[in-house]
């Protein structure tokens, strides 16, 4: 239950890129944006690799970055004021985590991506197509929610 690491008071500590490699909804550009990632100290983070942790990792987080998906699902556990930049497919706009962070007093942005490829005529629901993160817009979105207190 979220409320009960809610009470405990640990230090915000991590940053956290959450993967979701081997799933839809990637950025092309993976290498690239880690490496982007790394130099603001992030680590990459499967929370499926780590099932028994994931809660007190997402817990510890200070700020977390990751494609929209249920990855994030974990931000649940994080305090109020860990910082959230979720990737978002152009093709897939939804406010799953967006509605998460906002009932979680989380700091939330999304950083829309476009597509490496058009929806098929007539496609509906999920997207599973891969987009491209923008290394600047990236890089200009972390140090912005960096500065913001």
């Amino acid at each position: 239950h979220s409320s009960f690491f809610r009470d405990l008071k640990s230090p915000k500590k991590s940053r956290l890129f959450v993967s979701r490699k081997g799933y839809r909804r990637n950025p092309s550009n993976l290498e690239e944006v880690e490496a982007v990632l790394a130099k603001f100290d992030f680590q990459t983070y499967d929370p499926v690799a780590n099932p028994t942790r994931a809660h007190l990792d997402f817990f510890e987080a200070e700020f977390v970055v990751g494609g929209s998906g249920s990855n994030l699902t974990g931000l649940v556990f994080c305090q109020p004021g860990t910082k959230v930049l979720e990737l978002m497919s152009e093709d897939h706009v939804f406010p799953y985590y967006y509605s998460v962070c906002d009932s979680a007093d989380l700091n939330y942005a999304c950083l829309p991506c476009k597509c490496d490829k058009p929806r098929e005529e007539g496609a509906w629901g999920p997207s599973n197509k891969d987009f491209h993160v923008d290394l600047t817009e990236l890089e200009e979105a972390l140090n912005s929610l960096l500065r913001e207190g």
